[in-house]
Parts: C-alpha cells; sequence; structure tokens
C-alpha cells in the first residue's frame, strides 16, 4: 500500500500468558504472534513497518531480524519502548522511529498505521479497506471500530447524537452506561503523518491507569484538527473475529484453531482433500501437489511439500526445517 507505514505495538510482557516469553513471541501454527502481525501489513502492501519492543526481549528482536533477512521487500526496524508507559507512548515511539529510519521521507501524503503485535487474526484485506476508508474520507485520524455481544475487555467507542466520533473510552474508565455500548474499538488506527507529532505529543494520563493511551487521539483531533471537515473517521469491520487479543493460554488456542481453518481452507480450495480437517495440524509454509489426500491424525510442520497424487496415511508426522522453538 503506497505511502502506509505500519507501528506494531509490541513491547508488553504479556504476564497473564504465565509463561517466561514474550506475548507476542508464542508460537501459532509454528509462527511467532508478532509475525502474523507484520504478514497482514506485508500482504496488504506496506513496503515497511516499525515495531516496538522493549530492549529486555532479545528473542523478538532475533525473530524481526530473521523476518527482515526472508522478507527484502518489506523492512521491519525496531524501536524501544524502555518504560511501560501506554500505548499513546508506544506509538510515538514508532512514529520516531520511522522519522529516524526514513529521514528523506517527506510526511506529507503518508498515513501511519498503529496496529498491535497480539491481534493474529487480523487479515490484510481488512487493513487495506480501512486505510482506503480514511484517505477517502480526507480524515487526520480513523478507528477501526467492530460490534460484539459481549464487548467485556474493549475500550468503547462513542458516537454523538449524530452518529460521529465522540471519544474512545477504555472499560476501566467507563459508566455504567457506556459498558453497555456494542461498538467496541479493535486497538487499530490510522493518523496522518503531519498530525502525528502535534496529536501523539498532546497526551496526557489523566487516567486510572496513569498511562498514554492512544485511544485519546481521536478526541483530541477533533479539538485541534478543526481544519478538516470531519476530522475522526470510524470505519465499521465486518468480522470482530479479527480483532480478538491473545492475552492468556486459552485465547493463544483459539487463535491458532481460527488460522488453522483458514490455512486448511486455502489448501480444500485448491483440491487437497482432508478427510478430517479438525483431526489435522498443518502449518502455513505446507505446500502440496494435485490430487493429495490426507487422513486424519497428520501433522506437517515447516516448509514440507506433499507431491501430487500422495495419499498421507494416518498418523503420519513430518517436520521439515523449524525455525523457531518453543
Amino acid at each position: 500500500m503506497k505511502h502506509a507505514d505500519g507501528i506494531v505495538l509490541a513491547a508488553g510482557d504479556g504476564k497473564r500468558m504465565r509463561a517466561p516469553l514474550p506475548k507476542v513471541a508464542h508460537v501459532l501454527l509454528g509462527r511467532p504472534m508478532i509475525l502474523w502481525s507484520l504478514d497482514a501489513l506485508r500482504q496488504a502492501g506496506f513496503q515497511r513497518a516499525v515495531a516496538v519492543v522493549s530492549p529486555r526481549h532479545g528473542v523478538v528482536h532475533e525473530m524481526l531480524n530473521d523476518y527482515n533477512d526472508r522478507h527484502l521487500e518489506f523492512t521491519v526496524c525496531q524501536t524501544f519502548q524502555n518504560q511501560p508507559l501506554g500505548t499513546g507512548d508506544a506509538a510515538r515511539q514508532g512514529f520516531l522511529g520511522l522519522q529516524h529510519d526514513n529521514a528523506h521521507l517527506s510526511l506529507a501524503g503518508r498515513t501511519l498505521v498503529v496496529v498491535t503485535g497480539d491481534t493474529p487474526l487480523l487479515t490484510p484485506t481488512t487493513l487495506h479497506r480501512f486505510v482506503s476508508f480514511h484517505r477517502d474520507g480526507g480524515y487526520a485520524v480513523s478507528v477501526l471500530a467492530f460490534h460484539t455481544n459481549i464487548p467485556v475487555g474493549y475500550g468503547r467507542v462513542l458516537l454523538d447524537s449524530k452518529g460521529h466520533f465522540f471519544a474512545i473510552r477504555e472499560e476501566k474508565d467507563c459508566t455504567d452506561e457506556e459498558r453497555e455500548v456494542k461498538l467496541c474499538h479493535s486497538g487499530i488506527m490510522c493518523i496522518e503523518a503531519t498530525e502525528a507529532e502535534r496529536l501523539l505529543g498532546s497526551l496526557n494520563r489523566n487516567n486510572a491507569a496513569q498511562e498514554y493511551y492512544l485511544t485519546d487521539v481521536p478526541a483530541i483531533a477533533k479539538e485541534i484538527c478543526s481544519d478538516r471537515t470531519e476530522p475522526v473517521g470510524v470505519f465499521r469491520a465486518r468480522e470482530g473475529q479479527e480483532f480478538e487479543g491473545v492475552n492468556t493460554q486459552e485465547q493463544l488456542a483459539r487463535a491458532a484453531s481460527v488460522l488453522q481453518q483458514r490455512v486448511l481452507a486455502v489448501h480444500m480450495a485448491h483440491g487437497v482433500r482432508f478427510e478430517a480437517p479438525h483431526l489435522c495440524y498443518v502449518e502455513p509454509e505446507v505446500t502440496f501437489g494435485e490430487g493429495v489426500v490426507v487422513e486424519p491424525f497428520v501433522c506437517l510442520r515447516g516448509q514440507v511439500h506433499i507431491p501430487a497424487g500422495t495419499r498421507v496415511k494416518s498418523g503420519t508426522g513430518i517436520v521439515a526445517c523449524p525455525q523457531f522453538a518453543e
């Protein structure tokens, strides 16, 4: 996607995972969580992104370096959030990192797309549609929202009486009435690069968590970007499942199950027959020739290729060049 830069927020520890790995380093279908977010940006046509990581998470740094080595057409730089001061501070560090690494580029006409490293179900199609919506509307800031009947844990997107954006309220700061709102923020936002410095620089920590909230940026845009007809856009996604974050091992397993269904659906659309798809494990790097039949209880890991006409018998397990170990 021309003139769009990704900022991936990935500095959190993920204490609720109850594991020694940083959250975004946990693996789904053989691929670390943060790489699913980066793949969505890359496949949407982005040419560069910055990952905001903790200096304590060396394993994440190694994963990103390896990713750069394998995808030369998509550059990922790294910048640090040295103190956990909130998503707004992390986004600002990301913006500064992009500026530092691309000082020769003008900010005019560029769009920053902030995503989180713990939403592996995000699709490139949704990213592309969101950025197009933002640009077509001429907004300073756009928020990606979705409806859910169970909004617990999400920030609420509040609209005024005319249906225009009013505010995003973090759940811990909501009134009882606001908690009943079903329109939720995905954690994904577009910010015009020319507005980013003053918007992110205007954040404060006057909230329950004493953090800089990225979700305060749209409300600030309404105040200081009044030269625009409509400073803030609200894009309503078709499918809320894409924005389910991963904070626990149960959520990790649920996300992996959804990704597995997607991977198998692509192969079945190309003629691979899975006799019991819910009883197979197939990683995204696996490829198949024509006319392949896969019996139940098959496990295929890494860059495995199954030749045309093969029947993969029940109980087969093939592992090829695993790149990441848990």
